[in-house]
């Protein structure tokens, strides 16, 4: 998490961290997200289960993002039923600059 917060801050993005669901459900509550990364396996609510209450009223035009190592079919079949945008597989590489 730390290397891809590092890269987007880098990138000028303002970036909040979470390590369980609730957590990120409450920061995103106050923050307001264009874009939010879940990872599947997280702690206290899952990412798919984040991910339905990650849009509320008044950001609908957030960007949710899978980005997990989990590869079965099953998780990602369960992120698009939830509404989320993207899931990318990890491990992931920055692009160079």
């Amino acid at each position: 998490m730390e290397l891809l917060k590092y890269n987007l801050e880098k990138s000028g993005y303002e970036v909040k961290t979470a390590l369980d669901g609730a957590k990120a459900v409450d920061i995103a509550k106050k923050f307001i997200p264009d874009l939010v990364l879940l990872d599947i396996m997280m702690p206290k609510m899952d990412g798919v289960e984040t991910a339905v209450i990650a849009r509320y009223p008044g950001t609908s035009k957030n960007v949710r993002c899978i980005l997990t190592a989990r590869s079965e079919e099953y998780s990602e079949v369960a992120a698009f039923d939830v509404g989320a945008d993207d899931y990318i597989n990890k491990p992931i590489k920055p692009g160079r600059s």
